[in-house]
């Protein structure tokens, strides 16, 4: 990589860090907005170097819930089938999912991500639709209701590098499960999935440590100014910025396929 390519890449992290950590958009979205959908960069090797990149993330997150409150050793044991479900079942649908990716064409990767983000899109439909507090009671869904759910979420990232999180939580609305909930076990359920991208995408030889030591540096750096946007930042801001993200990212992969844009 040129020293203008690795900037660049630290650039996004640092946005993209800004966009999870003060909007709520989710650190591979956004990464893979800028980097694939901007940029032009194959979104296979976004996706294995966000998936590098957040696997530092997600111990912090755990412990961030834990001292919130959000998470404790109770909660985790009353959900541990579900976590255990959801982590084994995203484990494989990413490892399958950046398997089947990597020896795919160009423009099938391309396809197949513009798919990808047509899901994101979807679900942030869903997320957005939540009628929250108001809504009733939700039962807790089956084993394989939970098993599908993991999958799903497992392959979207392989394919897009992000929406793991907002797949889940679009997914527990639909299911049962219950979104608070959701988002303060999705830490506990990535790190194996974000692995096994990781390392499927490795063993294909398109995961490339430079690009994901840059993206990991931007987000580091991305700190204090992420605490200042989510001081500022209203829950308009945030749905604004979740719909507008899916939806410019599926307008770029869409673009992209027909060549109507061209690698920067």
């Amino acid at each position: 990589m040129h020293a203008t390519e690795t900037m660049a890449w630290i650039v996004a992290g640092t946005l993209a860090a800004v966009a999870d950590y003060g909007l709520g958009v989710g650190f591979g979205l956004a990464a893979s907005l800028i980097l694939a959908g901007i940029l032009g960069y194959d979104p296979r090797l976004v996706a294995s170097s966000a998936a590098l990149a957040q696997m530092a993330s997600s111990l912090p997150a755990v412990a961030g819930n834990s001292r919130a409150g959000t998470l404790d050793r109770s909660i985790i044991a009353e959900n541990l089938e579900a976590i255990a479900i959801l982590g084994l079942a995203a484990t494989i649908g990413g490892a399958l999912g950046a398997a089947g990716l990597a020896s795919a064409e160009p423009r099938t990767a391309r396809i197949v991500y513009t798919i990808g983000m047509a899901g994101l899109l979807a679900a942030t439909g869903v997320v957005l639709l939540d009628p929250g507090p108001q809504a009733p009671a939700r039962r807790e869904p089956g084993t394989l209701a939970a098993a599908a759910l993991g999958f799903a979420a497992g392959v979207e990232k392989s394919i897009v590098g992000g929406g793991f999180t907002l797949v889940l939580v679009a997914g527990q609305r639909l299911l049962g499960f219950e979104a608070k909930k959701a988002l303060a076990l999705a830490p506990l359920v990535k790190m194996a999935p974000f692995i096994a991208v990781s390392l499927a995408y490795s063993v294909a030889g398109v995961l490339e440590l430079q690009p994901a030591a840059a993206l990991a540096l931007g987000a580091v750096a991305a700190t204090p100014l992420a605490s200042r946007v989510l001081a500022g930042s209203t829950e308009i801001m945030i749905k604004a910025a979740l719909a507008a993200s899916t939806l410019l990212g599926l307008a770029l992969a869409a673009a992209r396929i027909h060549g109507a844009l061209r690698p920067l």
